[in-house]
C-alpha cells in the first residue's frame, strides 16, 4: 500500500511539473498561457481527470511482469531508473511508478539489442526465454512482426483490459493491424518512439510571408493536397554554388530522400497490404493502381526534370542538411528530426504539417517510421497473466497520453524549436491520423522486403512501372502472404 500511495503522490508532482513546463514553453523565456491559447489545441496542456481510469482494476499483490525490450531503440523509453531533470525521461519514470503502484506489480526489465540489424539475435533470445521469463515483449516494429509471423504472440483481443477504441491508441489500429479477427501488437501514446516516428512535412517559417498561416489554414480546411503543396514549392530554386547544374548546394522548394517516398504515398491514400477478414492478409487493391503509377510519373518528373525538387536518393544526411541549412522550404521527416538533427539551426524557425492529401476533403494519414516500438504479449502465458499484462499496457498508454505525450510535444515542437501555437494542432493531427502500415511490419516476410523498398527503388531509378512490376511478381507475393496467413491460422487453433 505504501508503494502505491508514494507512486500516486510522485505522479501528481510530476504532472504538475509537466503542466508547468507547458506554460513556460519548455524553457525560461517563452510563455504559453491559457489566455494565449484560447480555442487552440490542448495537446500540450491536459487536466487530470476527477476519477481514476480503470478504478476497479485488480491488485496483483506483488506479481512480476517480465518485459523484454530493445535496448538500442532510437530514443530510450524503458527502465528509466530515476528522475534526471530531462522532462520526457521524468514523465516516463513517474508514469511507470504510478502504473506499477496502482496494479501492485513489479517489472523485471530485460534489455537486448533489437533494432533491424539485430533482428535475428533478438528473435533467438526471445525464443530461448519465452517459457516463463518474458511476459511482454516491446521491440522494433519489424522485429515484432517477425515474432508474430512465428505465432509467438498472444491475441490482445482476448485480454480483459485493452480497449483500442480509446484515444491513446491510433484510430486505425484495429483496421490496420487486425489479422483474422486477432490483434497481436499495439502502439500509440504508450511509446515515445511511436510519437517521434510520426512522419510529417516540415517547413521553414523564415521562408514564408506569414509564418505558415496559409499552410495551417489549408490543413484545417482539408485542402492541403499534393497540388497545393507543389504550387508552394514552385519558383523556389536558386543556384547557390559554383556548379551550373542542380546540386545539393542549391536552394529548393522541397528536398527529400528514399525513406520519405512511402510516407508521401500513404498520405495520399495508398495501402500496401491490408486485412481481408477471415482470410488474413492480402495485397491491397490500393497499391499497384493507375492512380499511384501516375503519381510516380508526376513525382519523378518533379525530382528529375524540375529544379524546385531535390532527391538525395538514399542519403538522409544530404537531404536533411539542405533543410537544416535553410536551403529548402519543405522537408519531409519524422518528428524525431527535431531532437536528433534540428538542434542547431542557427535560429531557423520551423513548423510541421501532415503529409499532403491526394484530393480535397480526404482524411490525413501519417505513416510511422519503421523505428517505432510495438508492444505485445507472449503467447505462452496463461489467461490470467495475459489479463495482467493487458492492464499494464492499457494503463501505460492512458498515463502516457496525460503526461508523456505533452512532454514529447514540448521537447520537439515547442519553445526553442517552434514559435507558433498552431503546431500543437498539427501535432494532434499527426497523432490522431497515425498509420501502422501492416505491409511494412511484415516487409521482411514478403518478397524480400518489397513493401519497404519497391516504391523508393522505382523513384531512385526514375521509373513508374509499378503495375507491371507487381503483376510480374504477384504469384510470389501471394505465396508469401499464404505462408503468413497459414501461420496465423495455426496460432488461432492452439
Amino acid at each position: 500500500m505504501k508503494v502505491r500511495i508514494f507512486a500516486a503522490v510522485l505522479a501528481l508532482l510530476m504532472l504538475a511539473g509537466v503542466l508547468a513546463s507547458c506554460t513556460t514553453g519548455g524553457d525560461d523565456t517563452t510563455k504559453d498561457t491559457t489566455a494565449d491559447n484560447a480555442g487552440e489545441s490542448t495537446t500540450a496542456v491536459t487536466d487530470a481527470p476527477e476519477t481514476k481510469y480503470m478504478e476497479d482494476v485488480k491488485d496483483y499483490k506483488g506479481k512480476t511482469i517480465g518485459v523484454l525490450y530493445w535496448s538500442d531503440a532510437n530514443n530510450n523509453e524503458f527502465n528509466i531508473e530515476k528522475e534526471t531533470g530531462v522532462p520526457v525521461d521524468d514523465a516516463i519514470y513517474y508514469r511507470d511508478l504510478d502504473v506499477t503502484g496502482r496494479l501492485g506489480v513489479d517489472i523485471e526489465w530485460d534489455g537486448q539489442p533489437g533494432n533491424k540489424s539485430n533482428l535475428k539475435k533478438f528473435k533467438e533470445y526471445f525464443e530461448a526465454h519465452r517459457n516463463g521469463e518474458v511476459q511482454i515483449v516491446a521491440g522494433h516494429s519489424m522485429v515484432i512482426g517477425a515474432l508474430a509471423a512465428e505465432g509467438y504472440l498472444y491475441d490482445l483481443n482476448e485480454t480483459r483490459y485493452l480497449n483500442f477504441t480509446n484515444e491513446w491508441w491510433p484510430k486505425n489500429l484495429i483496421e490496420n493491424c487486425t489479422i483474422m479477427d486477432s490483434v497481436y501488437f499495439c502502439s500509440g501514446d504508450i511509446s515515445i518512439n511511436t510519437l517521434l516516428g510520426m512522419q510529417g512535412m516540415f517547413f521553414n517559417k523564415d521562408l514564408t510571408d506569414d509564418g505558415g498561416k496559409k499552410y495551417y489554414d489549408l490543413v484545417r480546411n482539408n485542402k492541403w493536397t499534393l497540388d497545393a503543396f507543389i504550387a508552394e514549392t514552385e519558383n523556389q530554386y536558386k543556384n547557390l554554388d559554383t556548379d551550373s547544374a542542380k546540386s545539393a548546394g542549391d536552394m529548393f522548394g522541397f528536398a527529400s530522400y528514399s525513406g520519405m517516398i512511402n510516407p508521401l504515398f500513404v498520405g495520399m491514400g495508398m495501402s500496401i497490404i491490408e486485412n481481408d477478414g477471415a482470410n488474413g492478409l492480402k495485397l491491397s487493391p490500393k497499391y499497384a493502381t493507375e492512380k499511384n503509377e501516375k503519381l510516380l510519373e508526376k513525382i519523378n518528373n518533379l525530382f528529375y526534370t524540375d529544379n524546385d525538387w531535390f532527391y538525395a536518393n538514399k542519403s538522409f544526411a544530404n537531404s536533411a542538411n539542405i533543410f537544416k541549412s535553410g536551403r529548402s522550404l519543405f522537408y519531409m521527416a519524422s518528428v524525431r528530426l527535431t531532437i536528433n538533427t534540428l538542434t542547431d539551426t542557427n535560429g531557423i524557425i520551423y513548423g510541421i504539417l501532415p503529409a499532403p492529401l491526394y484530393a480535397e476533403g480526404e482524411s490525413y494519414r501519417t505513416l510511422l517510421a519503421n523505428t517505432y516500438t510495438l508492444y505485445a504479449v507472449n503467447s505462452n502465458v496463461d489467461a490470467d497473466t495475459a489479463d495482467m499484462c493487458s492492464a499494464y499496457l492499457e494503463l501505460l498508454a492512458y498515463e502516457s497520453s496525460k503526461t508523456v505525450t505533452p512532454a514529447v510535444f514540448n521537447k520537439t515542437l515547442k519553445g526553442q524549436y517552434s514559435d507558433k501555437r498552431d503546431d500543437a494542432e498539427m501535432f494532434d493531427i499527426l497523432r490522431s491520423s497515425s498509420v501502422m502500415e501492416i505491409g511494412l511490419i511484415f516487409s521482411d516476410q514478403i518478397l524480400g522486403g518489397m513493401p519497404s523498398k519497391n516504391l523508393f527503388t522505382l523513384v531512385g531509378n526514375n521509373e513508374a512501372t509499378l503495375r507491371t512490376d507487381i503483376k510480374d511478381s504477384k504469384s510470389l507475393i501471394d505465396n508469401d502472404l499464404k505462408k503468413l496467413n497459414d501461420s496465423f491460422a495455426n496460432s488461432k487453433q492452439k
